[in-house]
């Protein structure tokens, strides 16, 4: 397929997140045929360094083969199931090692790192309106983070081109200093920074 067909494709039917849509107007969209490893492949065969490595996969590259084996094995048996009145092995299995890993007594699971911060701060919500401190139900995030784009997520972000837009449904939160040593002045240790 023609890179700038499928870049034009998708401008019209995709709504590309992370990303002001009117600046694709002037920097067109990487059109990626394939990944393996820290590379991206385009349409036309040119390598690219996944520098950001899609966020999900940093750790471990595309196409992992223990990965895909394991993905592919369990999509064999049950591709999928949700977990409200139901069970199976494998999250059966997954949630005793993370347990015995962590010394935490339950797992929850989201689809990505938003929803995972949209359920920690609900737990954690949960747990104080349960030992009877429901007043207990404000939070802090540090000074430029980033913890995605469902709107819990965004009351504990503080980057201001995913905020703003949707600010009048976000509940801000306290936002205090990082602890970045990247911005310590010359002489000053991270300990003194943090």
């Amino acid at each position: 397929m023609n890179p700038s067909d499928l870049a034009t494709r998708s401008l019209a039917a995709v709504w590309h997140p992370c990303t002001p849509m009117k600046r694709h107007e002037t920097e067109p969209l990487l059109a990626v045929a394939r990944a393996q490893g820290p590379w991206l492949y385009d349409t036309a065969g040119r390598r690219y360094l996944d520098a950001i490595s899609s966020w999900w996969v940093n750790l471990f590259g595309h196409s992992h083969p223990h990965i895909r084996a394991a993905l592919t094995d369990q999509l064999q048996q049950l591709d999928h199931v949700m977990l409200a009145g139901c069970t199976h092995a494998a999250v059966v299995e997954l949630s005793e090692k993370l347990a015995a890993l962590t010394g935490l007594g339950h797992a929850s699971y989201g689809s990505d790192g938003a929803s995972a911060t949209e359920m920690a701060l609900k737990m954690s919500t949960h747990y104080w309106r349960n030992v009877g401190r429901p007043e207990k139900n404000c939070f802090v995030g540090l000074a430029g983070g980033y913890h995605g784009e469902t709107v819990g997520a965004l009351s504990v972000t503080d980057v201001p081109i995913f905020r703003s837009a949707y600010a009048p449904l976000v509940r801000l939160s306290a936002t205090v200093p990082s602890p970045d040593a990247r911005a310590a002045p010359p002489g000053e240790t991270a300990a003194d920074v943090a």
